[in-house]
């Protein structure tokens, strides 16, 4: 066996090398196949770059996987034949974790980074809260979220010169300035929530925390706080706040959220809660704005149909204008750690003596200049990583960089339950129920679904004696 740089595992037998396999999702280096296509490239680079240092490993790159990536993978860890490093979203891994499939991270990030000069913690090299909204409700991180999704608002510059308009500060002016378009014959928004709930759910989320701002701290349950991952609520704060009536559906600052997304809904597109093209209105110049993610910036500043000149603004704040509950606090983002790489490590690269290895890679590529650069040429996202630069055309989605939305993104609890909400929330929207009657339903939904995880989870509350007691019947009833 040969004696490797700091770092590297076992050698594979027949090959001379320690061989690691990486599926690096978005950021897997390929050749263009079409016009207009600008692939990733960097990490090619970066593999040169590393194996010159370490002459006795082997990076190989899994390509992408054709058809359902997450049944692939559950087949390849099953069959304990999963690449040593892979993608894999956070929440999914979260399920995962009991299974005991993944490597706990922690242990290894808070050991310096030998590939940054006086850093004392790998951990210290990320954005602490978009990296700790990634930990699984064990507390532990099974991912490495090296780049942030971020959202922003799309407009067109032309036509807002053309009517004299500008980006608008408040929600306010935000619905004034799309009166004006929709006087002039322009679709003033184009959203689509039709066929996926994501774009509402950001939309949501980001006035439903400006509306309950003043009610935060209520819903953490005070000391339950030091709980929580950042500034989020977590799931078990959220659940236990339902329960004791501090986020009910009845409070009427819960439900002023609805009625502002109603109100804004009159200037989406005709159809929209069908769903529609939304990018191809934008591009030709029918909608004068639309919301979507950083990863769309790319497409548009490449498509060569968009005659016309682009920017990017984030939701402007809620105030008393818009409704007495507001505070004023700025927006929070509805994006964070990570998109395409959020990279984690099966059990099984321990097993087979790569560990070392693999963990080595990774530190290499979380530098500030290799994290950087490799984010920059895929040109989708933003790097969680401090100091590493940022494109001037992705600044616009910094702005929210360090005040991520408190109240979790589909209700927080089970994908069931998002699905009912979402369901409710079309509904209102296309005035098939009245706001009373979402209201109600939608309550329901929600003590069931605090239920559903506290059964999960085995949670007790003492402050909800209730639910602790049946909460502690079904955990008996598992055991």
């Amino acid at each position: 066996m040969l004696v490797l740089p700091a770092g590297c595992g076992r050698v594979d037998e027949g090959r001379g090398k320690t061989v690691l396999r990486f599926f690096a999702q978005g950021y897997t280096p390929r050749h263009a196949t079409r016009p207009n296509d600008r692939p990733a490239t960097y990490l090619w680079r970066l593999e040169r770059e590393y194996e010159r240092l370490h002459p006795d490993v082997d990076i190989q790159f899994v390509g992408n996987v054709v058809g359902d990536y997450d049944i692939w993978l559950t087949t390849q860890m099953i069959a304990e034949r999963a690449p040593e490093i892979v993608w894999q979203h956070a929440d999914v891994l979260w399920e995962q974790s009991r299974k005991g499939w993944w490597l706990d991270l922690d242990p290894y990030l808070h050991k310096p980074n030998h590939y940054v000069p006086g850093n004392r913690r790998w951990l210290d090299l990320l954005h602490q809260e978009p990296t700790d909204a990634r930990r699984a409700p064990d507390g532990r991180l099974y991912v490495l979220p090296l780049d942030l999704v971020e959202t922003g608002i799309y407009y067109n510059k032309r036509i807002f010169r053309e009517l004299d308009l500008e980006p608008p500060e408040t929600w306010d002016q935000f619905l004034g300035i799309q009166r004006k378009l929709e006087q002039a014959g322009y679709i003033p928004f184009a959203l689509d929530v039709g066929r996926w709930p994501m774009r509402m759910s950001w939309a949501y989320a980001v006035i439903q925390d400006m509306v309950l701002d003043s009610k935060v701290d209520a819903i953490r349950g005070g000391g339950e706080a030091s709980e929580g991952y950042g500034h989020a609520v977590t799931e078990k704060q959220l659940v236990r706040a339902i329960k004791l009536g501090t986020y009910s559906t009845r409070d009427p600052q819960f439900q002023e959220t609805w009625r502002i997304i109603k109100e804004w809904s009159r200037y989406f597109h005709r159809g929209f809660l069908g769903g529609g093209d939304v990018y191809r209105m934008f591009v030709n110049q029918k909608a004068a704005m639309m919301w979507d993610g950083s990863w769309q910036l790319k497409p548009l500043l490449n498509d060569p149909l968009r005659t016309f000149e682009f920017g990017v603004f984030y939701v402007p704040r809620i105030t008393k204008a818009t409704t007495p509950y507001a505070t004023g606090v700025p927006a929070r983002g509805v994006g964070g750690a990570s998109a395409a790489a959020q990279y984690c490590i099966p059990i099984t690269t321990k097993e087979r003596g790569k560990i070392d290895a693999a963990i080595d890679w990774l530190m290499f590529i979380s530098t500030p200049q290799h994290a950087g650069a490799m984010i920059k040429d895929l040109g989708e996202f933003v790097p969680n990583v401090k100091g590493a630069p940022v494109s001037a055309a992705m600044k616009p989605f910094m702005t929210a960089l360090g005040r991520h939305v408190r109240i979790p993104l589909f209700g927080g609890l089970s994908p069931e339950f998002s699905d009912r909400w979402y369901k409710l929330l079309q509904a209102y929207l296309g005035d098939e129920i009245s706001l009373a009657e979402a209201m109600d339903r939608l309550q329901r939904e929600m003590e069931r679904a605090a239920d559903e995880s506290i059964r999960r989870y085995g949670w007790q509350f003492p402050d909800v004696p209730t639910t602790s007691r049946r909460s502690q019947r079904s955990a008996q009833e598992r055991t």
